[in-house]
């Protein structure tokens, strides 16, 4: 009798169980054994016994056993707005203390985690997965999202030691190289390239009890992109690529745990002609993000003044999103405290001439107070676009910036220290209610929508006075 092995464990000891893959590719001796299995696109069901007798031992070291309990609902209720509430919690030299754990595990329904180990003895996975593994203890329902580019970006915060850096940067033949045979800088993956794509789908889940801890990724960079000396016919390619290898990653999460590829966007970027919105990440994920919001490119970069148009069609954009395959898709968007058009010092700034916004400077402590001013003064604006197109499927965070005490955990006990803002937005716990019908549009740029236990109004001309509001019932 054959012993087909998971990791130290016989095959027999599971009974409808589906196994996971990534890396696994069938030996010759072993096809129809595996036919009998069944096995369908590195995806396949244990079965109790085999009944088929071979010559060796099959050890399938880099699989895992899907969980057995799965990830629960998506989508959020309509009580308060902070039902809606996801995160992104950027780590960065040191992981989530007790308290800003239970703060985490309590405000929000879905949290993208990433992690810069520093001076630790730490790896990036290792730390998202000790994080993981702290949230779930408090709230086992929480979602949990690793963030892994689908262009490499955040590898520079990889440890030198850690294997996950170590395997790509050995790998000089994953790397992209654009027309002229050049290594496209700062490295990043070539999604044509088989065995790349193969070891990328393999990274989140491939940690001991990966389906356990994870419930997705946030995959960064899921879009088109705009490559110096790379023709447009092959951007194109590169593209139809990248789709391809998000759907993959999707794939092994549906299996695993019914999880989700949640692919960052959704508007803003370099625009493709063909997909202005990229809309066609959702063909191959189950979940898109929108990362801008009345900044950047949304935004007149010397006087600071919203391009009306192209907020507005960016919220057009979050809002047929959320309809796409009878609303079954998670959208989870980005609102900022004021319309930032580039960084320096590692802050946002605003534009030169803006008449309402400066950049906080002095001390850390002036500056940390600086943003709490200017995320309080938003809040009303940034909730009501949100709330104008949301549906139960669609998400909201609000912060400066990624890294943790820029907005992601609240600081009560030391203002000084984080940009949070001291009361943790009562607004978003006043009764809300579900909305009672789609937005009403009452002039070229502005709209209402009526909720059971408010009505809101949201005016591009006149975003931070009177004709933006939420009137609470």
């Amino acid at each position: 009798m054959t012993k087909l092995l998971i990791g130290r464990k016989r095959l027999s000891e599971f009974s409808s169980r589906t196994i996971v893959c990534p890396f696994f590719t069938a030996p010759e001796d072993f096809r129809s054994l595996l036919s009998f299995v069944g096995i369908t696109k590195n995806v396949f069901t244990a079965e109790t016994t085999l009944g088929l007798s071979v010559h060796s031992q099959i050890h399938l070291e880099k699989c895992y056993l899907t969980s057995t309990t799965g990830s629960g609902s998506w989508n959020h209720g309509w009580d308060t707005a902070g039902d809606a509430w996801w995160g992104y919690g950027g780590m960065v030299g040191s992981l989530l203390s007790d308290a800003q754990a239970q703060f985490v595990a309590k405000t929000y329904k879905i949290v993208t985690l990433s992690f810069c180990p520093g001076g630790l003895n730490a790896t990036t996975r290792g730390g998202v997965y000790q994080t993981a593994k702290q949230l779930k203890a408090i709230n086992p329902d929480v979602k949990i999202l690793m963030y892994w580019s689908a262009c490499q970006g955040g590898l520079a915060c990889y440890a030198k030691t850690d294997e996950v850096y170590q395997t790509f940067m050995s790998h000089s033949d994953w790397w992209l190289h654009d027309d002229y045979g050049n290594a496209v800088q700062p490295l990043r993956i070539d999604v044509t390239n088989d065995a790349a794509v193969a070891w990328w789908v393999s990274i989140p889940l491939g940690g001991p009890d990966g389906p356990q801890l994870l419930d997705g990724i946030l995959a960064d960079c899921a879009g088109y992109d705009v490559i110096p000396n790379i023709s447009s016919t092959r951007l194109q390619s590169l593209l139809t690529g990248k789709l391809a290898m998000l759907g993959r990653m999707q794939q092994v999460f549906t299996a695993a745990n019914g999880g989700l590829v949640l692919g960052n966007g959704l508007a803003g970027g370099p625009i493709n002609p063909e997909d202005p919105h990229n809309m066609r990440i959702l063909n191959h994920t189950n979940g898109v993000e929108n990362e801008h919001f009345a900044v950047f490119e949304q935004v007149n970069a010397t006087s600071g003044a919203l391009l009306k148009d192209k907020v507005t069609a960016g919220l057009a954009a979050i809002e047929a999103a959320a309809t796409v395959d009878n609303s079954s898709k998670i959208v989870c968007g980005n609102f900022w405290p004021g319309p930032y058009i580039g960084f320096k010092n590692g802050w946002p700034i605003f534009a030169p001439e803006d008449p309402h916004n400066k950049a906080p400077t002095g001390t850390s402590a002036e500056i940390y107070q600086g943003w709490q001013a200017q995320l309080e003064k938003y809040l009303t604006f940034n909730l009501a676009a949100f709330l104008t197109v949301a549906g139960s499927n669609t998400y909201f965070t609000y912060f400066v910036w990624y890294p943790t005490w820029e907005g992601f955990v609240e600081c009560s006990a030391a203002p000084s220290t984080c940009a949070a803002p001291p009361q943790w937005y009562p607004l978003m716990a006043k009764q809300l209610g579900p909305p009672t019908g789609a937005r009403v549009q009452t002039a070229a740029y502005r709209w209402q929508r009526t909720f059971a236990h408010a009505v809101v109004t949201l005016d591009l001309d006149d975003p931070l006075g009177a004709g933006t509001s939420i009137v609470w019932k």
